[in-house]
């Protein structure tokens, strides 16, 4: 069996616009004056895309996200976008992915939350002494400790979270961003 021709949407759009008439797309391709998106296929690719099927290359914008397939790292195509070898991205410690598909939901939230962490000196759901956190419902909490299991134990009433169950609560505010406790630390 032979490999299916490999288009853009364009030349894809091309051929299924011209179904029921190969004539009529193999002339159009060789008018002067009348350029097509299938211009840069050969005669043969032509054929064997309407006869024999073909494949849609993927392609992707700046901005969108990308996970590598070798590391599982997971950022956003940079303002220098792609090319048929690698897509240039905004990691900090490698430039560009070289084996990469488009990243699913679940990575994409994974890698934002990431990131807000990041930004703040902390891994997910690291919390700290004198961190405040809100739960869904409103309700405030001090994380005072981690208890021997490693859940983060709150005030007022000493109530243990794991960092599972944290994931539905937001931080409030981390110790070093308190204004309450300015010259106390």
């Amino acid at each position: 069996m032979t490999e299916k021709v490999k288009l853009t949407q364009e030349q894809a759009w091309m051929i299924e616009n011209h179904r029921g008439s190969f004539e009529r797309l193999m002339r159009k391709r060789y008018m002067k004056n009348c350029p097509t998106y299938i211009d840069e296929l050969t005669t043969q690719q032509v054929v064997d895309a309407y006869f024999g099927g073909y494949e849609v290359e993927e392609t992707f914008d700046v901005g969108e996200w990308v996970r590598n397939s070798v590391t599982g790292k997971v950022a956003r195509i940079d303002d220098r976008g792609y090319d048929e070898e690698v897509v240039w991205v905004d990691d900090k410690e490698v430039n560009f992915f070289s084996e990469f598909r488009r990243a699913s939901p679940e990575e994409i939230t994974e890698e934002k939350q990431r990131r807000w962490w990041a930004k703040h000196g902390r891994d997910v759901w690291e919390l700290k002494m004198g961190d405040i956190i809100q739960g869904a419902f409103g309700q405030m909490r001090e994380v005072c400790r981690v208890n021997e299991l490693g859940e983060y134990v709150t005030l007022p009433n000493y109530t243990a979270f794991s960092k599972k169950e944290l994931a539905e609560w937001k931080v409030i505010c981390f110790i070093e961003d308190r204004k309450d406790l300015e010259g106390e630390q």
